[in-house]
């Protein structure tokens, strides 16, 4: 108890000597606000190392150094808190602090709740990440498919233009053409040359289509992927998920808000603790003291204020009015 007191105090900066001859009450309220105080350090430190390690990625030195900093602030802010005397708090210094608890309270909830969601958290990312991914390829392929468009429209213009020659063709042999004549002669055999050159072009360019396309769907998985794996791994994506999935029925929604309001409760009731609790015998003993140099601080002005307007009446002459002064006493006490 004895090396808890003195770390207390000194975390507060208050001489140990004069608070180990303190009462119990005010010596075990010390030691309850040091204790209260622990609690946002502990929250702070854990929420920023897994801020910085988890959904940052920071290394672990790195991260240590984070939940360092980010506990190291909070301690003094809230040492700072507490060591002001309760009369000099003002409103904005106390919503100041609160404003600082809902911010802790947002990160260590947040922590909790995707250590609590993990399981059900990734199999729900998985699947919206199937959906994203689909709806990527098909953006992607919609964006870039004029190649290939260009490719079909140019095979229905030749397949068009090989069924008119297969027309003429037939016709050609049954006397119905040009020539006159029914089967095979110079222009059916034109005719046939040509359609078979249609014919090669189509195939080729089925071919150039069926690659094209194979090319299409590898580049528009590769730019899928690609674009999900960045989503996944931005921060403020990884948070928007978890409250998209919290958001989604009741029963998550109770049980996010019930670890909010608990880290909450942790995070304000030192707050709460200290103002509502009365002036123990130190608190008022260093009031006092403050008051008293208040007081000699007071008193010197006015002694000042006082020497400053005797010197404006009495002009040069004053140094010689206090010499003369000081002699008439000091012959009187002789």
């Amino acid at each position: 108890m004895t090396t808890i007191l003195k770390l207390f105090s000194s975390l507060f900066g208050y001489d140990y000597e004069m608070v180990k001859a303190q009462p119990t009450a005010s010596r075990q309220k010390i030691v309850t606000m040091g204790f209260l105080i622990l609690i946002p350090v502990v929250l702070w430190t854990f929420s920023g190392f897994y801020l910085a390690h988890v959904l940052i990625g920071i290394g672990l030195f790195g991260s240590i150094l984070a939940a360092a900093f980010l506990g190291g602030t909070i301690l003094a802010v809230d040492r700072s808190f507490v060591a002001t005397p309760k009369r000099s708090k003002t409103t904005l210094l106390k919503w100041t602090r609160f404003g600082f608890a809902i911010i802790s309270t947002l990160l260590g909830s947040l922590a909790i709740d995707l250590a609590l969601f993990q399981g059900d958290l990734a199999e729900y990312r998985q699947e919206k990440m199937m959906e994203e991914k689909t709806r990527a390829i098909s953006e992607y392929k919609e964006r870039e498919k004029g190649e290939i468009l260009a490719m079909v429209s140019r095979k229905s213009e030749l397949e068009k233009a090989e069924e008119e020659l297969g027309k003429l063709h037939v016709a050609e042999m049954t006397g119905q053409g040009g020539s006159g004549k029914a089967g095979p002669g110079k222009i059916s055999d034109a005719i046939e040359k040509k359609q078979a050159q249609k014919q090669d072009e189509i195939e080729e360019l089925d071919r150039k289509i069926a690659t094209k396309k194979d090319q299409l769907d590898i580049d528009a998985t590769t730019y899928a992927d690609q674009k999900i794996v960045k989503r996944q791994d931005a921060l403020l994506s990884q948070l928007k998920d978890l409250h998209d999935f919290v958001l989604k029925d009741g029963m998550s929604i109770a049980i996010y808000g019930v670890f909010f309001f608990f880290i909450l409760l942790l995070e304000v009731f030192f707050i709460l603790y200290k103002s509502a609790t009365g002036d123990t015998t130190f608190d008022q003993l260093l009031q006092s003291e403050e008051d008293y140099h208040l007081q000699k601080l007071q008193s010197y002005e006015r002694r000042k204020a006082r020497i400053l307007r005797d010197q404006e009446v009495v002009g040069d002459d004053y140094d010689k009015v206090v010499r003369l002064l000081d002699s008439g006493r000091k012959m009187r006490v002789m």
